[in-house]
Parts: C-alpha cells; sequence; structure tokens
C-alpha cells in the first residue's frame, strides 16, 4: 500500500480561505496519484480546508473516482488486498 500525505486539495473553486498559503490543484491532477501507484491518502493536515468546505468535497470526489482510499480526521480508511485489511486514520494535531 502506498499512502501519500495530500498537502493541499483538488478543486477549481476560487473561494479561498484566508491564510498565509492555500494550497490547490485541478482534480483531474489525481491521475498523477494512480500513475504513481499511490492506493491511499492523508488528508488530516492544514491545508485541507484552503478552499473551505467545497475544496474538500471535491478532493474526496477526486479520491473516489480514482479509487485512491483516505482517511482524515473522524474518517478511517480502509485498504483491502489479498484477504487482508489495514485501517489507517489521519489526525491533524494543529486544528
Amino acid at each position: 500500500m502506498t499512502l501519500v500525505n495530500f498537502e493541499g486539495v483538488l478543486t477549481t473553486s476560487d473561494e479561498r480561505v484566508e491564510k498565509a498559503y492555500n494550497m490547490k490543484g485541478d482534480p483531474e491532477y489525481v491521475k498523477i496519484l494512480t500513475a504513481g501507484s499511490v492506493e491511499a491518502a492523508s488528508l488530516g493536515n492544514n491545508h485541507r480546508m484552503d478552499y473551505g468546505e467545497q475544496g474538500e468535497v471535491d478532493t474526496v470526489a477526486a479520491l473516489e473516482s480514482e479509487g485512491i482510499i483516505y482517511a482524515y480526521d473522524t474518517v478511517v480508511g480502509y485498504y483491502e488486498t489479498k484477504d487482508i485489511t489495514v485501517g489507517f486514520v489521519s489526525v491533524n494535531e494543529y486544528y
């Protein structure tokens, strides 16, 4: 299982939350993850809400469209392979 810490959002929203640094990419960029054999993403970080709720919704939709498992806050990710289930959590200690 290849797991990445996804520091940013995948959205076309321009409704940026006021902060020093906001990170986003086009939702089509999710294909870069699957091309790199990424199966899971940690979203529990300080950039998940850079573009508000819409940015979060769009990111989750993009990941789901490519079958990428994710976790953040109370959302637990479950990855299954060869009769083995791996559960993972992702927590942002700062927020």
